[in-house]
């Protein structure tokens, strides 16, 4: 019981920090796609 709970917990961590590593990547996107669709326009 203890080693399953330990386990979701892991999970839980695991899972929020990779949620957050993706919102920084979508946020650096959102800031570097028009810069480069800028450069290829021009």
């Amino acid at each position: 019981m203890v080693n399953s709970l330990s386990l979701y917990i892991q999970w839980g961590m695991w899972n929020n920090h990779h949620i957050q590593n993706h919102m920084k990547m979508m946020r650096y996107h959102c800031l570097l796609f028009p810069f480069l669709k800028e450069k290829i326009d021009l």
